[in-house]
């Protein structure tokens, strides 16, 4: 006979059925007080009790006591079944003297094998113990198999909030994902769309036909952008995003760079003051222009109301200094140290304009894979400045 002692009508019906499939006959009792008169009641003594440790009245640890502590229910095996799984838990169910412990939610099989491995014990009287189907001697005194009990059962629970820390991160992944999946979306159909609407305008007002290349090529330029950015971004979250530093002028470098973004922002007069001298430093120039690039469009679309974007190169030590000035929304003091994040995009910035919130984090990487550094600043007067350090190769410049 089997006694179950549970005060969840549902839960104890259940582990009625759970256990009987062990091929024992069960009784139960809703509380503590009536389980140990049942247990006292019952000739023979029951083979084994299955108690549940939070119950009104005396709890599982009490009744676990009780029945050890009474000569004629002391060789009643005891199993304590709970919810609690903290190592502390686990101890007073050694110190009541159970005989075994078994976690809910429970597997069924694996609670027969216990239930079962502690008639075993407590019938044989054996120091033995059951594990994955294996037997153990024990020889060990049991406060030392308390203490290496506590530390195992620490390791586990540093396993467990190790586990459960990365589910969390796993979730927020997944949101986050899901949420630029749905912008991506977005921003994909709306230059697409405008491709489609002025060809299809085209058709009847062919004058417009001029225009027509201009527009599709910068729709199709933020498209090659979305989908530059998105490619790094898997890159980078797999270590593979090549960057190949070689000696540049870093002047030349945004020179060039700036004759080629000019056209991606068409409503912005770019103002360059660079340099008379050269400012040597070792970069992929292909990768400063991305990060240029990034920085000048956002400088525009972010500052819907102005006409111009600054780009300012110079020596700061023994760095190099490239900002880019523009005169729009700004960014709050409190997100500074957020803006260059993964995913994230400033209050002010999700009304203004659409973005996927991933080209700072880019741009970042492509910095620090520099040795630079990079940050963003309040202007003077309106907007921001954001700005990056490259180091200077000092043999090739001279010492300042």
């Amino acid at each position: 006979m089997i006694v179950v002692i549970e005060d969840s009508t549902t839960q104890r019906l259940q582990l009625e059925r759970d256990v009987k499939s062990g091929g024992w006959p069960v009784t139960a009792a809703a509380d503590g007080e009536r389980g140990l008169e049942l247990v006292r009641s019952l000739d023979p003594a029951p083979l084994a009790v299955i108690t549940d440790v939070l119950m009104p009245g005396i709890d599982g640890w009490e009744v676990c006591r009780r029945i050890k502590g009474d000569p004629k229910t002391a060789s009643v095996a005891v199993v304590v079944l709970t919810e609690l799984a903290q190592p502390a838990d686990v101890l007073r169910a050694v110190v009541a003297g159970a005989d075994n412990y078994c976690t809910k939610p429970y597997v069924v099989p694996t609670l027969i094998q216990r239930v079962r491995s502690a008639i075993r014990l407590v019938s044989s009287g054996a120091p033995m113990v059951e594990v994955d189907g294996e037997s153990f001697a024990l020889r060990t005194e049991p406060p030392q198999i308390a203490h290496i009990l506590a530390s195992s059962l620490q390791d586990a629970a540093q396993r467990y909030r190790e586990l459960a820390k990365s589910r969390a991160a796993l979730q927020t992944a997944y949101a986050d994902r899901e949420a630029m999946t749905r912008v991506v979306v977005h921003e994909l159909r709306s230059p697409l769309q405008a491709m489609l609407a002025a060809a299809q305008i085209s058709r009847r007002r062919p004058e417009i036909l001029n225009d027509l290349p201009d527009l599709v090529e910068r729709q199709g330029q933020r498209v090659r952008r979305i989908l530059d950015d998105l490619s790094d971004l898997t890159r980078i979250e797999l270590g593979q995003l090549p960057v190949e530093p070689t000696p540049r002028d870093l002047v030349e470098v945004v020179r060039e760079a700036l004759e080629r973004i000019r056209p991606a922002v068409p409503d912005h007069r770019i103002e360059a003051h660079l340099p008379s001298e050269p400012l040597r430093v070792r970069v992929d120039g292909d990768r400063i222009e991305q990060v240029l690039t990034n920085l000048v469009t956002n400088a525009a679309k972010y500052s819907p109301d102005a006409d111009r974007v600054a780009v300012q190169v110079r020596r700061a030590g023994a760095s190099a200094r490239v900002e880019v000035r523009d005169w729009g929304i700004g960014v709050p003091p409190d997100h500074r140290d957020r803006i260059f994040e993964r995913y994230f995009r400033a209050r002010q910035g999700e009304t203004t304009a659409e973005g996927l919130g991933i080209g700072l984090f880019v741009t970042r990487h492509l910095v620090h894979a520099h040795g630079g550094r990079i940050g963003v600043e309040a202007a003077s007067d309106r907007g921001s400045v954001f700005w990056f350090e490259l180091p200077l190769d000092e043999a090739a410049n001279g010492a300042p």
